[in-house]
């Protein structure tokens, strides 16, 4: 398709009509043979300039001079042609935060899609790599080979391929929910996959201050500055509520944070008056134990006009203590229920700490972990230390056994030493295929001062503690957009289903019994296996994405070189001047000849 890089530089063509006037205007002088030069002695050789019209003289010179001047104005006007079958490769860098969706149907993304796929019409580029920048710039898959098939990635997919959960990465296509788009790094990223000559076009709602590596990228942009209320910050604990909102708008404003059930029932409703770029924090009274989503009046961004927040009561641990020794039985059991995160049941338990036969005996208790206690006195000692200690162990988290006496007899277990004196294992912890912990714990408390030190209970704490962070379902019920979801399932599962918002389902693989994704959109998620269900709340909140105002609409290109990328074209530029100074060349011989001639 015929383009030009400098479309002025065709304005030269008004150098044509002074040529001709040049020619035109030339005074014409007559050859008169003379017998002698005495009497012109000191004439002056007239101009060839003059007033009068004379016919036209000199043709060949001035068609020659003519065509020269067309060749340079043509040359600096850029011209741009296809080169035969040659395809240039082209890489897009999509900026995929959620800015991008602000302004409805009128918004950067859907009039970035719609640019994008008008361009890939039937372009010449070939492959076609899309990148998504986001909080982790990626690439959406492998090259596209046509356009028809890189427009078809830009509305998003419909299979999804699931990476690994080390990457903590999901592609989607093309939906921009991420909470930032690291635009710089996402170049980057394409001029690897891009290589030399290939075309880098990035699409987003901003322009940059300034072009990195001036003129090696174009840029698109599609946004517009738009005036923004967004909640900014939210948080819950049980029955109290944190929410923090941010006023982008160039005059102050009075508007309303409801706070209702997720099925639309007010709870309560706060007024809040702000001026232009203030942020206020306000803490709320939350029912405890019901899900609840604060929602500001929907305006240019609606993911931000909502926050839902779940219950974040405390999970506690179902903890059985089977022991025959009551005295080591009531030590135990005050331990467990003090660390406030535990109960004490003998149904459906998470934690078994019983007598050495109690890990046999828990076969049929499906996932649940076991302590084996060996509190008998036969064979015992008591150790003062050095006591060797894992520290990279969850069970040794901030525990200090100095001036400690552990009476306690060898521990004959296989596993992991957790706690050693010297060369006696006193804990051993051992993990069975099948992800249950299984461990050992020597202990005679009439010859300890163990049950008596701070050790004690932070010894218990951490073991209900590891244990409820390994029980089934998300860490956390509440994360912010971005963040890594992962979720703990049990033994025998190899994949869960996650399912958005937009109730588009795809299914993440588990590793060592945990799955992990980056929810790609805020709202409600929902991740399930079999009957079990666990919704995940995904909070979009970042100042930086809700401030609209340095979205624009332009364009920003660098030198002709990169321009004649587009769509394909190469530069004629070099040709056009090679062929004007054959013509001047050509020029300067006949003016050269004819002036031989006449001497």
């Amino acid at each position: 398709m015929p383009l030009l890089a400098s479309p002025l530089a065709l304005l030269g063509l008004a150098l044509v009509p002074a040529l001709a006037a040049i020619y035109f205007l030339r005074h014409r002088v007559r050859r008169i043979p003379v017998s002698t030069l005495f009497l012109w002695r000191d004439a002056r050789p007239l101009p060839e300039g003059g007033v009068k019209l004379q016919k036209l003289s000199t043709p060949i010179l001035f068609f020659l001079e003519l065509l020269a001047l067309f060749l340079l104005i043509a040359a600096a006007a850029g011209p741009l042609t296809s080169c035969g079958g040659r395809r240039t490769p082209l890489v897009v860098v999509l900026d995929d935060s959620y800015s991008m969706r602000a302004g409805g149907k009128g918004s950067a993304l859907e009039k970035a899609r719609a640019a994008l796929v008008a361009e890939l019409s039937g372009t010449r580029h070939r492959p076609i790599t899309l990148v998504l920048a986001g909080s982790e710039p990626q690439s959406l898959g492998e090259p596209a080979a046509s356009g028809e098939d890189a427009a078809r990635r830009l509305r998003g997919w419909t299979a999804v391929k699931t990476q690994t959960t080390e990457m903590g990465a999901d592609p989607m296509g093309w939906l921009a929910g991420a909470p930032e788009a690291k635009l710089h790094e996402a170049v980057l990223l394409a001029r690897e996959l891009a290589g030399r000559g290939a075309r880098l076009l990035v699409v987003t709602d901003h322009l940059p201050a300034t072009l990195p590596e001036a003129g090696a990228v174009e840029w698109w942009a599609f946004g517009r500055a738009l005036p923004n209320l967004a909640i900014v910050n939210a948080a819950r604990a049980d029955d109290t509520g944190f929410a923090e909102i941010a006023a982008f708008v160039e005059k102050a404003v009075e508007t309303e944070l409801v706070v209702e059930t997720l099925d639309g029932k007010p709870l309560s409703r706060l007024a809040v008056s702000l001026a232009p770029g203030q942020r206020r924090k306000l803490t709320l009274k939350l029912p405890a134990g019901l899900p609840v989503r604060l929602r500001l009046p929907e305006d240019a961004l609606p993911d931000d006009d909502q926050a839902i927040l779940l219950p974040t009561g405390e999970r506690k641990a179902r903890v059985a203590v089977r022991l025959a020794d009551a005295a080591v039985k009531d030590l135990v059991e005050k331990a467990v229920l003090a660390t406030g995160r535990a109960v004490l049941t003998a149904e459906r338990v998470d934690l078994v700490i019983g007598d050495a036969a109690a890990s046999d005996a828990t076969a049929s208790e499906g996932d649940a972990w076991t302590v084996a206690v060996a509190s008998e006195r036969n064979g015992a000692s008591a150790y003062a230390g050095p006591f060797v200690l894992d520290r990279t162990h969850p069970l040794s988290n901030g525990l200090g056994l100095d001036g400690v006496v552990w009476g306690a007899s060898a521990v004959t277990a296989r596993g992991r030493t957790v706690v050693a004196a010297g060369s006696v294992p006193l804990l051993v912890d051992a993990e069975s295929a099948n992800g249950r912990h299984q461990m050992s714990l020597a202990l005679v408390p009439s010859l300890s001062t163990l049950p008596l030190s701070p050790a004690w209970p932070a010894l218990v704490w951490n073991l209900v503690d590891w244990r409820l962070a390994k029980l089934p379902g998300p860490e956390s019920p509440n994360v912010r957009l971005g963040a890594l979801v992962v979720v703990n399932v049990p033994h025998g599962v190899d994949a869960i289903g996650v399912t958005d918002p937009a109730k588009r389902r795809r299914a993440v693989p588990v590793v060592a019994r945990q799955a992990a994704f980056r929810p790609a959109s805020p709202g409600l998620h929902e991740v399930a296996w079999g009957e079990t269900r666990h919704p995940v709340s995904v909070l979009a909140a970042n100042a930086e994405e809700s401030d609209l105002g340095k979205a624009v609409t332009g364009t920003r290109v660098g030198t002709a070189a990169d321009l004649s990328r587009r769509a394909g074209l190469h530069p004629l530029t070099g040709v056009l001047g090679l062929a004007a100074l054959a013509v001047l060349t050509l020029h300067r011989w006949l003016v050269s000849r004819s002036a031989e001639a006449t001497a």
